[in-house]
């Protein structure tokens, strides 16, 4: 997310610019998904600019909308700089729920990256991260995207749609899922969403 870039280089009038284009554009298209990232990007140039309460209450909605739509990664990167905010504003118990959230949501789907990045604030905030073997996570996020898409019993083309991608690329996503996880088939890719409990 381009407000995250320009935050990280410490453009805070160019975060606040995109995001109010961010805002703009869901508040025009009125869909869940636009106004969860829109949520998301106000909440994180709330916290660079030190206003905790607010951001906490942006990310809070970001990541309700996220997780009514299922979208796991994006639920739990917002679940992750929810819990910071927490985490800054005193509230550790609360912090401690919402990153340990994330980090086993990260771990369902395979986002090993991300999980580690959520272990890494709880072990800052003094509880233990997740235990087990590591790495098991072989997926890229659009190949988690894709997989998502496939338990939805979407055909390439319509992956393809809804990704922006042409639908050459989505079926090389879907031989390499298929390929990484040791599955035969779309079917069995579906069924292994459902064994992960992804569409709880």
């Amino acid at each position: 997310m381009l407000v995250t870039v320009q935050i990280g280089r410490g453009d805070l009038d160019g975060a606040m610019a995109s995001a109010a284009q961010i805002n703009a554009l869901a508040q025009r298209v009125g869909d869940d998904r636009n106004l969860a990232e829109s949520d998301l990007a106000a909440g994180r140039v709330l916290l660079a600019q030190g206003d905790a309460t607010e951001g906490v209450e942006a990310l809070t909605s970001a990541v309700e909308r996220f997780d009514r739509l299922k979208m796991r990664l994006d639920a739990g990167s917002a679940r992750l700089d929810l819990g910071e905010a927490l985490a800054a504003s005193g509230e550790t118990e609360l912090a401690v729920n919402e990153v340990r959230a994330a980090s086993v949501g990260f771990e369902k789907v395979g986002a090993v990256r991300q999980a580690d990045r959520a272990d890494a604030l709880l072990r800052s905030l003094g509880e233990r991260g997740r235990v087990g073997p590591k790495g098991v996570g072989r997926l890229t996020r659009r190949e988690l995207e894709v997989l998502e898409l496939l338990s939805e019993g979407l055909t390439n083309a319509e992956i393809a749609q809804r990704l922006f991608i042409s639908t050459k690329t989505a079926g090389n996503h879907v031989s390499n899922i298929l390929m990484k996880l040791n599955l035969r088939s779309r079917t069995e890719a579906a069924a292994h969403v459902l064994r992960l409990g992804l569409d709880t």
